[in-house]
């Protein structure tokens, strides 16, 4: 009996090490989003996991070289964006995005969203710099996001305030 204990435990740690070591169980390390990018659906987990977490890397990953965010034509006037292209790159997302994830006051990120249209086959047109037109097939949906921003002020009389993001909708284009 003595025996048969001594090899369970031996089994019990050789198992621990061999599973506590590996990749999938390392919570401690820089990768902490737990979704790939294989899917749509699981991109658009990963965008989500990378905002909640603050996580610029990831959030840079989750774009693409060509995209666009494009405002609303009161929100585009309001950041003075020219009216005929009111939409900013991936370069002015990952700065804005980027500062919001680094601003001390900003405690969490909370990123959900409901399918308003479920994905459908769909086509994306892009401008080169150099004018060349560039045609993308993929995958599209339209998305009611309900993102919640929480910021904590120690000096303000009222130190925490909620940033809600919700009643609008987000249209998401994935391509290969």
């Amino acid at each position: 009996m003595r025996r048969w204990s001594g090899v369970l435990i031996i089994a019990v740690l050789v198992s621990t090490m061999y599973f506590g070591c590996s990749p999938s169980s390392d919570t401690g390390g820089p990768d902490i989003n737990p979704y790939d990018r294989s899917t749509p659906e699981n991109l658009l987990k990963f965008f989500a996991e990378a905002y909640k977490q603050k996580d610029k890397i990831h959030y840079d990953e989750s774009l693409d070289f060509y995209f666009r965010f494009k405002f609303t034509k009161d929100v585009a006037e309001d950041l003075e964006l020219d009216p005929d292209e009111p939409w900013w790159g991936k370069t002015e997302d990952l700065i804005s995005t980027g500062g919001m994830f680094d601003e001390p006051t900003v405690t969490d990120i909370d990123f959900d969203y409901q399918y308003q249209i479920p994905w459908y086959p769909c086509e994306e047109y892009r401008t080169t710099p150099e004018g060349d037109t560039l045609t993308f097939g993929g995958r599209c949906c339209r998305l009611d996001p309900d993102i919640k921003v929480t910021t904590e002020v120690p000096s303000n009389e009222d130190p925490l305030l909620i940033y809600h993001v919700n009643g609008s909708w987000l249209d998401i284009a994935v391509v290969p």
